[in-house]
């Protein structure tokens, strides 16, 4: 009789371990759709560029210096919002970022000043800012086990944003002018509720520990090895080519097709294509490339890429997007193998490691493919300006990846971790 009630408690699951594996996928559902709604937010401005730019009465440069904005303000805000976070635990800003992103870039297609448009995009873009690092480390910290996996979910949903809402704000303002841009003001309402359920239910949760404070100090001052720049050159001059598509798009239409309804539908499914491949082929490149296999996958889907989306500008239709969802998904598959690469090279800075390759990264490349595609674009047509930029962007990556070590390794590089011998 004792034996068989060892047994039995051997084998009844724990209630409270259950409990608490069934509070963390809820409040990883509450902050997937909190991402959702923040990506998707913080993209809207792009497919609006030509129409606001003619609304505003200014260039395509001066529009492609406030998508320049945007980005500077939602990458380089990120270190700072992050630091924050790590030493306040300040929850709190998930639901106040939801509530000031969605505040500020409901009113873009309310106001008629150039400037105040400016202040609206910046004061978003630091909202978009203080959202991301906080919520990585939210998802990274819920299971140590299931990390990669739980992280991946994550971006994936910010992808489905990115790629929803340029395909939703273009319907709206296609059909009721630039003032339907304060439907966001409706949509921000249920998710500041569910960002405040998702604060609440976060503290009840156990977390995984971060590492011991001696590790991050002895990896300050070795990021800045010849790999790990290589790697930073990789991830900014691939998010370049990715955003010359996204903030050339609009242009692009708009130079295709001369009706500005058309076009601006047209702008929405193509950034809603280019949005939702990137999340596609970045989760497909998590299941599907081995971990240890980084330079040779990167230089075949940088090869892939290539043509792909240098053709696009000069299709039309279907082709159109065919070519964008396919280079999309064979470009996207560097981002997680680099980011990978990184956070192995410098294991116990997995944070800074992904602060490097997706906020600083972006950042660096969003300040200048905007200004870049627009100030070129206005010159010599859109068409020919986007494969230009496209193929610069990527064969600097394609350089950058060729001179990677063979074996990307911690052991290739001992100024990247601590001898064992000195732990």
């Amino acid at each position: 009789m004792p034996s068989n009630t060892s047994n039995s408690n051997y084998h009844s699951p724990d209630p409270a371990l259950a409990g608490a594996g069934k509070m963390r996928w809820q409040f990883l559902s509450f902050l997937m759709i909190t991402h959702i709604f923040m990506d998707g937010s913080s993209s809207t401005v792009t497919p609006l560029l030509k129409v606001l730019g003619v609304h505003h009465e200014v260039s395509d440069t001066a529009m492609g210096w406030v998508a320049g904005c945007l980005f500077a303000c939602v990458s380089f805000s990120q270190p700072l919002f992050g630091y924050i976070y790590d030493r306040f635990r300040a929850y709190w800003l998930m639901p106040v970022a939801v509530l000031v992103i969605g505040c500020s870039l409901a009113c873009v297609g309310l106001v008629d000043s150039f400037a105040a448009l400016l202040l609206l995009v910046t004061v978003g873009g630091l909202a978009c800012g203080a959202f991301h690092p906080m919520g990585t480390a939210m998802a990274g910290s819920l299971d140590e086990r299931r990390r990669p996996l739980i992280i991946a979910i994550f971006i994936f949903a910010g992808a489905l944003g990115v790629g929803f809402g340029p395909l939703l704000i273009s319907r709206l303002v296609a059909a009721h002018g630039l003032g339907a841009t304060a439907w966001l003001l409706a949509a921000m309402i249920p998710v500041v509720a569910i960002a405040i359920l998702a604060f609440l239910t976060y503290h009840k949760l156990p977390h995984s520990k971060p590492p011991p404070s001696h590790h991050l100090r002895r990896q300050q001052g070795r990021i800045f090895s010849r790999t790990i720049l290589l790697l930073f050159c990789i991830a900014s001059s691939r998010n370049f080519a990715i955003i010359v598509c996204g903030s050339g798009m609009s242009f692009l239409m708009a130079e295709k097709f001369p009706d500005a309804a058309l076009a601006l539908r047209n702008t929405g499914n193509a950034s809603a294509v280019l949005g939702l491949a990137l999340g596609f082929g970045g989760l497909l490149s998590g299941l599907f490339i081995h971990p240890k296999s980084e330079k040779p996958g990167i230089i075949i889907s940088l090869l892939i890429t290539l043509p792909l989306l240098m053709l696009f500008p000069l299709l039309s239709g279907a082709w159109l997007l065919v070519a964008i969802a396919l280079g999309a998904v064979a470009l996207a598959s560097t981002v997680p193998l680099v980011i990978a690469t990184g956070q192995r090279l410098l294991p116990h800075s997995s944070a800074l490691a992904s602060s490097i390759f997706m906020g600083l990264a972006w950042g660096t490349s969003g300040i200048f493919a905007p200004i870049a595609v627009t100030s070129l674009g206005s010159s010599i047509r859109y068409a020919r300006a986007i494969p230009i930029l496209i193929a610069a962007g990527l064969l600097v990556s394609l350089a950058c990846t060729i001179a990677l070590p063979r074996l990307i390794r911690p052991a290739d590089d001992s100024h990247l971790v601590p001898s064992q011998t000195n732990v």
